[in-house]
């Protein structure tokens, strides 16, 4: 079984929550830092992918050993911060309270968005603890419906089942979720989705840093037909304060009367966002499939 294949399989998430139940965090956090060292000593194809993605984003500049430092600690990083996600979901709201914040600026550029007539389209990246993040959203009573991957695999559906249990309404992309997403928009309400993995349907070129990638543009396209504003959102941590969900300020989407020069434009402003908050934290971009899958470094069927 491939490492991809390992980290998505429901017992291994249910070995997760058993861990993350019964294990302090110091002991949890040494099991992600083992996991992690084994992962670039043995450069498993996920390691590759990763590695090229990296390499692509932080630039040819970048030297070999910082690449594989970053690596390794992109490894790290997920393995925290699954730990701390089953931690939160298994111990309850004090906990995520405890865990993740948002600040006054991030409340009111939120607050600003919901404060209009129009939806809010929710843009968001796989950083860091994304998933703990939708949990402190459901803590301040903030509904939101979450698009998820069209068809999701067996360990996939369970992480979908927690997040509902955990406050948000995740429903994998497909024409019925499409049409509830288009109400709920019209309705003023708020719908959330992940705009820097590929996913294969409704994907389109978009400029990603500085090369070609085809990426989801479905969020423009609901923003678009809805007259939603987007919202541009990312977990990030820091070792002092913590987990954070930071908010950037509402996007007013730029229109010329070609459409699909609207999606283009509107997408790779998103993805400009996310470029920087990215490379603030290049160890926290926790995304283990290739985004530019024709770069040679990239591991063939992966």
């Amino acid at each position: 079984m491939r490492l991809q294949d390992l980290t998505s399989n429901p017992r291994t998430i249910r070995i997760g929550l058993f861990i993350a139940k019964c294990v302090p965090p110091w002991a949890g956090y040494g099991i992600a830092r083992a996991a992690a060292r084994f992962i670039a000593c043995t450069k498993p194809s996920i390691y590759r992918v990763v590695r090229a993605n990296l390499r692509q984003a932080l630039g040819p500049e970048t030297d070999e050993r910082t690449l594989r430092r970053l690596t390794r600690e992109v490894f790290y990083h997920a393995g925290k911060t699954y730990y701390d996600h089953f931690h939160a979901f298994t111990h309850g709201d004090d906990t995520v309270r405890a865990m993740i914040h948002m600040t006054e600026e991030d409340l009111a550029n939120l607050e600003k968005a919901r404060s209009t007539d129009k939806g809010v389209m929710f843009a968001t990246g796989h950083l860091s603890a994304f998933d703990l993040a939708a949990l402190i959203l459901a803590l301040y009573d903030i509904e939101l419906q979450a698009l998820s991957l069209h068809d999701p695999i067996e360990g996939f559906k369970l992480l979908n089942l927690m997040r509902n249990q955990g406050g948000l309404q995740t429903t994998p992309v497909a024409v019925t979720s499409l049409r509830q997403a288009i109400r709920r928009l019209r309705a003023g309400g708020m719908v959330g989705t992940g705009v820097d993995r590929p996913v294969g349907q409704g994907d389109g070129p978009v400029e990603f840093f500085g090369k070609t990638a085809l990426l989801p543009t479905g969020h423009i396209r609901l923003a678009l037909r809805t007259d939603a504003i987007v919202v541009v959102g990312y977990c990030e941590y820091d070792a002092d304060t913590g987990y954070r969900l930071r908010v950037e300020p509402p996007m007013e989407l730029v229109r010329t009367g070609d459409r699909e020069e609207d999606v283009r434009l509107n997408a790779r402003r998103v993805l400009k966002v996310l470029e920087q908050a990215i490379l603030a934290h290049p160890d926290q971009w926790l995304l283990f499939v290739p985004v530019w899958p024709d770069d040679p470094q990239t591991p063939a069927g992966s």
